[in-house]
């Protein structure tokens, strides 16, 4: 291994500190677990996916993992070609220097917790088994349904991967392996049955989502970029933010490297954000500044992601009177929160988080969002992976007709695997609201008439 500056105490005591301010978790240092992928399906888009992000989550918590030894070239954008197994344990050994990391043959007595990837018919008390295509994610004890491979879309598998990576999770600190019913997660309705849906389909290649700015690249907006790069979305992707990586950040990104918090000076996370991206071939603009309003004008986006933590951020965006907007959040209690902000029909990006003070300048200023002291809250390594990928679900599902296909509100909790449901709202505008009940809806479309999106408004 590499010299890593930190030694194993500080970095686990650093990487960790987040995943331990969490209510009632402890106790997962010495947990181990094997992971299966099936050698009948090893070859498909859909099953390589899952294994990747899982292996990727796992390892930001988990300190011994052992997979199979598998042979198979990858077929992902971000890797296509090189060998999948090695491409699996390097994204181990990149998220945890420390770790004990192998690819070799394992017994059921060997670790504590089999993951089974991919549909295999092999199971025992101490497993559990997920699969993924599409919009679909499948989680159960027992083998699941056959899914045909869809190599356009990396929700549904990547989403099976935080299932099984949270059912690990809870087993590590619980000591207890619950068996879970066959339950298939649609994250193209949100809706939960015991069989994959039948409404699947597969991304239009040829779509384009138009010019996009996502404001923060923290755990959740670099989990993005990389699920991103496991596809190819076509689109004009912008990325700002002035932050840079610390141990703490590597313990929740799927993007973060254990090397990107110790460099010096420090890497700023929208270069490592950038780095992911273009591994699978997509050029962004980077923007490694404090959100500024001149950066809304260069870009004049169709779409926001408005995925930063500061709360000044909120009201930043809103003012300058913006185009569709999702943000998506995580709760220090195993949940996450995504929410839709059509513009004038639906609630507001401050309706939903409320407003701090500070002194803001309209479009085209160059006014600067000053940074409040962070508030450090705990959050648990596969939340913010799929607080992105619901985002990344809904961003997909604009080339599909008949938008807006759910409420504008949903939240998730991975604390109950057996019982875990969507639960959406559709919120209101808020007729009290400080900034969108002040502002001209004359003014609105002559500003986003040109808007790709911008139509949604006037259904």
């Amino acid at each position: 291994m590499k010299e890593f500056r930190l030694s194993r105490e500080e970095w686990y005591s650093q990487r960790d500190d987040r995943t331990l301010r969490v209510e009632g978790v402890k106790g997962f240092d010495n947990f181990s677990i094997g992971i299966v992928i099936d050698p009948s399906e090893s070859e498909q888009y859909s099953v390589q996916a899952t294994a990747l992000v899982c292996v990727n989550t796992l390892s930001r918590w988990c300190k011994s993992i052992c997979i199979h030894p598998i042979q198979q070239e990858s077929v992902l954008p971000n890797s296509v070609g090189l060998d999948f197994g090695k491409v699996l344990l390097d994204t181990m050994i990149s998220s945890d220097p420390y770790g004990n990391f192998q690819l070799k043959q394992f017994s059921n007595t060997d670790v504590d917790l089999i993951i089974y990837v991919g549909g295999t018919t092999v199971s025992h008390p101490w497993s559990i088994i997920v699969k993924g295509s599409g919009w679909l994610a499948g989680i159960g004890s027992k083998p699941l349904q056959s899914v045909p491979d869809d190599n356009t879309n990396p929700v549904g598998p990547s989403f099976a991967a935080c299932l099984a990576s949270a059912y690990a999770f809870n087993a590590a600190i619980s000591k207890a392996y619950p068996d879970v019913d066959t339950r298939w997660y649609s994250l193209l309705d949100f809706t939960v049955n015991d069989s994959p849906n039948q409404n699947n389909p597969p991304i239009n290649s040829n779509y384009h989502f138009g010019k996009i700015l996502q404001v923060g690249c923290g755990a959740v907006g670099s989990s993005l970029d990389y699920l991103i790069s496991l596809m190819k979305l076509n689109a004009d992707l912008s990325i700002a933010d002035f932050d840079c990586v610390e141990p703490p950040n590597c313990s929740s990104s799927l993007s973060f490297t254990a090397n990107d918090s110790i460099t010096t000076p420090l890497t700023k996370k929208v270069d490592a954000c950038d780095r992911v991206l273009r591994s699978s071939g997509m050029i962004a603009k980077v923007f490694p500044d404090p959100f500024t309003a001149s950066i809304y004008s260069t870009v004049n986006p169709d779409l926001i992601l408005c995925l930063a933590n500061e709360q000044a951020i909120w009201p930043a965006i809103q003012y300058n009177y913006p185009p569709l907007v999702y943000h998506a959040t995580t709760t220090p209690n195993w949940g996450i929160n995504f929410g839709r902000h059509i513009p004038i029909r639906e609630w507001c990006i401050v309706c939903r988080f409320g407003i701090t003070d500070y002194k803001f300048k309209p479009v085209c200023s160059t006014a600067v969002v000053e940074v409040e002291e962070k508030k450090i809250l705990g959050v648990l390594p596969f939340l913010s992976p799929s607080a992105a990928i619901i985002t990344l679900a809904e961003i997909l599902k604009l080339s599909l007709p008949g938008y807006p296909l759910n409420q504008n509100f949903f939240q998730f909790s991975f604390k109950n695997i057996s019982e875990a449901e969507f639960i959406g709202q559709q919120k209101e505008r808020r007729l009290d609201c400080q900034v969108c009940s002040t502002q001209s809806f004359d003014f609105y479309p002559a500003l986003l008439e040109n808007s790709k999106y911008f139509y949604f408004s006037t259904y």
